[in-house]
């Protein structure tokens, strides 16, 4: 469990973790390992045809407690992230063409 230290008046978990979360590069800081879930679902034949890796496999993994979990937990957020950033700049683009 971490600590939660109180620091300037604001709280803060100990560890690397705040200050990986205020870094604007923090994602490449969380993947340690490049294309290590990509390897794993290779080698359990969990990617698709075109070189993906399959959703349903991301989900299972992500239940367990292991490295590969994390990974899939990771990776599963980030496609959730481009997925929202995605719609927010289609959102912004309509509503400029709607302006002009």
């Amino acid at each position: 469990m971490l600590k939660v230290l109180e620091k300037d008046g604001m709280k803060e978990t100990r560890g690397h973790y705040m200050e990986m979360i205020q870094k604007k590069n923090w994602i490449s800081d969380a993947i340690k390992h490049p294309g290590a879930l990509k390897s794993t679902a290779a080698s359990e034949h969990a990617l698709n045809p075109n070189g993906t890796i399959k959703k349903t496999w991301e989900k299972e993994k992500s239940k367990g407690t292991g490295v590969t979990a994390k990974r899939a937990r990771l990776a599963l957020t980030l496609k959730k992230m481009r997925h929202e950033n995605i719609t927010s700049q289609l959102i912004m683009k309509l509503l400029d063409e709607l302006q002009q």
